[in-house]
């Protein structure tokens, strides 16, 4: 079996994760030591104070990066954790990509890859956080509000006519989870592509678009906190959905928001 190579953190910040590696000198480096210049390479602050001239070539491999650390050489960004297949655990990567959604969505989703032949991974990740999320708001349903009420005429009114217990509709809910949130993920995610190609942005495969909504998704986590969680993690989603598509589609900020309108619907929809 092959040993697993230690996580890369920053050479400035001990305890940061690693985003990038310096063009110039090949330093290890996190989202606040990382400066990208026009060229697209990183660079750390003493390169960029240093290059006052030409930006050098890309394809010059500098003549300080160091080949002794074992690291590969990357001028693209690190991946979210979610993403990465550096030994982490999956809930410790979770919890890893949760976090930057929530507090550095710009970088989260300039680091989001945008095509690699899979939404298996992207839609674990968002029916995990749902489940979650949903769990929470039935369990705040239990302690804050008539639960006769918010379980059968709010979440499932479809089994309101069988008369059950409301902690048996509770768990008839539970297994149909995954499916429901599965199906709206797609639907979601199909209705934003046609969205965008009929307002004429120049899109990038569906797999692009649906790890953007996935992706957004993912922070149903938010639904934990109590009271207004569920509707700050709606607004969130919203807002990562249309800086998702900024980035990977090019979408002008109108268009982006023409694309999260399902996701607007779902807001309001919960308002």
């Amino acid at each position: 079996m092959s040993e697993e190579k230690p996580a890369v953190t920053c050479s400035a910040h001990l305890d940061v994760p690693a985003v990038a590696l310096c063009f110039g000198c090949g330093k290890a480096l996190c989202d606040t030591c990382r400066s990208v210049g026009d060229d697209g390479l990183a660079r750390c602050a003493a390169c960029v104070a240093e290059s006052h001239g030409p930006v050098a070539d890309a394809t010059q491999a500098p003549s300080k990066r160091p080949e002794s650390a074992g690291i590969t050489v990357s001028l693209s960004p690190l991946p979210l954790a979610w993403e990465r297949d550096d030994g982490a655990s999956a809930m410790r990567a979770l919890w890893s990509t949760f976090i930057e959604l929530c507090f550095n969505p710009m970088g989260a989703m300039t680091r989001l890859p945008q095509a690699r032949g899979d939404l298996v991974a992207p839609l674990i990740l968002s029916v995990l956080c749902g489940i979650v999320g949903h769990v929470a708001t039935v369990a705040q349903a239990f302690a804050f509000s008539d639960l006769d009420v918010r379980l059968r005429d709010e979440l499932l009114p479809q089994l309101q006519h069988l008369n059950l217990p409301p902690a048996a509709v509770g768990l008839l809910a539970l297994p149909m989870l995954p499916l429901g949130l599965t199906v709206r993920l797609f639907a979601v995610a199909i209705a934003g592509h046609v969205l965008l190609g009929l307002i004429g942005v120049r899109r990038q495969s569906f797999e692009t678009t649906f790890r953007v909504y996935a992706y957004a998704s993912a922070v149903a986590l938010l639904s934990v906190l109590p009271g207004l969680g569920p509707f700050l993690s709606m607004g969130l989603v919203v807002l990562l959905t249309m800086q998702g598509l900024r980035i990977s589609h090019g979408a002008t900020p109108g268009q982006a928001a023409v694309g999260a309108l399902p996701y607007l619907a779902l807001l309001m929809l919960s308002l």
